[in-house]
């Protein structure tokens, strides 16, 4: 004979089988005594609770290993709490005896159920035959029909976990933690759910402690920022900086950022983590500058998930209104995973962040499967170009090429280029004659506390001169047009003159061009009409600002009458366009080919 469950009541009630007798569960029964709880019965429903269940699903895990085995299932009813709000929870509680006792005899004489906990039921069989698999489309349709309550009537709905044993756990911790496992994802998949859990091994052990610590550390604000320092190539100095997330528990350790970010995903906790780093983030880049460094920029990565909030955009605005942040001194980082996951609704994302006047920034370029058709799509202000080209950059000339043509490409539609993950001075002198604008890696500084980077804003430290592109000797040309075929055709044509390094910026009208004029361009090609003033205008300031500067307007031949001759005032050259390209481009190699 076999013991499977014993539960104490007034009397003890054991329930014995014959050993290797069929169905060992069945003829199981409570003693219905008034000590409900005593005897590890639920008090409201009269189920078994769960130090019965416990124990129950022990003996039946202790029986010998040629036995077939056995399944529990927790079955959690969905927002259950409304229910309480309609009819009261005296009420609601009368509801779950009704819960109980469809479940109850949906399972049968030959499964245990208990409860555990205000929503959740737990259901216990020493099989795994058609009976078992069948269960809980069973248990889900006892629930199917209304309930009434004081003339209420009331539709329910659940999700279900499943856990074998001994394929899911060979005790009791193991065989629970996966049947948490399950419910968990059933619950992620919305009512009606029905999942199958995993074997719990050490790793998922592992994961489960980290999801309770990360939680821990987000509500007790133990989350910390380090900063990144991102440098401009042209003047040497700190433009802004990337904040990182950074996670040190006094049990795991210090915790990679990657394995944060994943775990927030996966746990939901991805909101309040990037909530508290973004607001973080805005406050310290708002105390530099009122510091005095004005135009400081910081980035603040977004995950996935974080994209596919709808509250997104209402987190982003609440964090600059309570740090007094200007929308334009914050760069948000997207990856190009995030952008090509749904397009339409990235596009739809980006647009309303945009019209705010926040920059955007499109992370680890190159990587993934977009390409420079679909990028133009997007209201993106800066490329990041991924560490991944730079490890055998310069030595790689396929890979030089490819880092060229994104700096070349993003110029033409008006984007900024960061490279990441600069290690070593060549990358430096590569990355500088190739047109990009800005590094940020080790070189430089790796990620750093809010105080160190302060100290390094206040002595001014930055790169040194001999890496600056114009000790380099690298001549720039500014190409101003508002049509976008046209810019291309004259990327086309500068392209050839600057292969031995130079770098081509691109505005679509006269306040974008004027941003790049700090960068002192050794040329600036014009058309005549911009959207925003005529193109005489613009390059009469350009004259006040660059007074070493080469300048071209382009006309059409129908607006060539009238124009400006050479030095009159703003252009050096007025040349027709297209007819006048073949002077173009000798006016651009003459000038483009002069030491600097």
């Amino acid at each position: 004979m076999r013991c499977l469950f014993e539960i104490y009541s007034d009397k003890l009630v054991r329930t014995t089988i014959a050993e290797g007798s069929p169905g060992g569960l069945r003829g199981m029964h409570i003693n219905s005594g008034s000590r409900a709880k005593r005897a590890g019965r639920d008090p409201l429903t009269g189920l078994a609770g769960y130090a019965a269940f416990r124990r129950a699903l022990e003996r039946a895990l202790a029986e010998p290993p040629s036995s077939p085995g056995g399944m529990v299932l927790a079955l959690d009813l969905n927002r259950f709490h409304r229910v309480n709000a309609c009819v009261g929870r005296r009420s609601g509680d009368l509801v779950l005896r009704q819960v109980a006792g469809r479940l109850s005899q949906a399972a049968g004489a030959s499964a245990l159920a208990a409860r555990d906990g205000a929503n959740r039921f737990l259901f216990l069989l020493d099989e795994n035959g058609a009976r078992a698999a069948g269960l809980p489309s069973v248990l889900l349709a006892a629930l199917a029909s209304p309930f009434h309550q004081d003339g209420v009537t009331l539709y329910l709905s659940a999700c279900i976990g499943i856990a074998r044993f001994p394929a899911h756990g060979l005790s009791a911790d193991e065989v629970c933690a996966s049947l948490d496992f399950a419910l968990a994802a059933a619950r992620l998949a919305g009512p009606g759910s029905i999942r199958d859990g995993v074997y719990v091994g050490s790793r998922e052990r592992e994961e489960a402690c980290l999801s309770a610590a990360l939680r821990e550390a987000i509500d007790t604000d133990r989350i910390e920022v380090y900063y990144q320092p991102q440098v401009d190539l042209v003047s040497g100095a700190i433009r802004g900086a990337e904040a990182l997330v950074r996670w040190t528990d006094p049990v795991l350790g210090s915790v990679p950022a990657d394995t944060i970010v994943r775990v927030a995903e996966e746990t939901g906790l991805i909101g309040q983590l990037g909530d508290r780093v973004l607001r973080l983030a805005c406050a310290q880049a708002q105390a530099w500058r009122r510091m005095g460094f004005r135009e400081f920029r910081i980035a603040v990565n977004l995950s996935a998930r974080q994209v596919r909030m709808q509250s997104l955009e209402r987190v982003v605005l609440d964090a600059l209104a309570q740090t007094g942040l200007p929308p334009a001194c914050l760069e948000l980082e997207l990856t190009e995973s995030v952008v090509m996951d749904d397009i339409s609704h990235a596009v739809s994302c980006l647009q309303d962040l945009k019209r705010h006047g926040i920059q955007l920034s499109l992370d680890d370029f190159g990587t993934g499967y977009s390409s420079l058709a679909y990028l133009s799509r997007f209201p993106i202000d800066t490329l990041k170009i991924d560490r991944s080209f730079l490890d055998v950059v310069p030595g790689s000339a396929q890979a030089a090429g490819l880092v060229g043509t994104i700096i070349a490409s993003a110029r033409v539609l008006g984007m900024r280029v960061i490279a990441e993950g600069v290690e070593r001075e060549a990358q430096v002198r590569f990355l500088a004659l190739s047109g990009c604008d800005e590094i940020q890696g080790y070189f430089f500084s790796r990620p750093l506390p809010a105080a160190q980077l302060t100290a390094m804003l206040v002595a001014r430290e930055s790169l040194p001169s001999r890496l600056r592109r114009r000790a380099l000797g690298m001549p720039t040309l500014l190409l101003v047009d508002p049509d976008m075929a046209r810019r291309c055709e004259l990327l086309a044509l500068a392209a050839p003159l600057l292969d031995r390094g130079g770098r081509i910026l691109a505005a679509a009208s006269a306040a974008e061009a004027i941003r790049f004029l700090g960068e002192l361009p050794d040329l600036i090609v014009s058309a005549a009409r911009l959207p925003d003033m005529p193109g005489t205008a613009f390059l009469r300031i350009t004259r006040e600002c660059c007074p070493a500067t080469a300048r071209i307007l382009l006309v059409a031949e129908s607006l060539g009458e009238g124009m400006p001759p050479a030095g009159a005032g703003s252009a050096d050259v007025s040349l027709p366009w297209p007819d006048g390209r073949t002077a173009l481009l000798e006016a651009m190699r003459s000038i483009l080919s002069r030491d600097v």
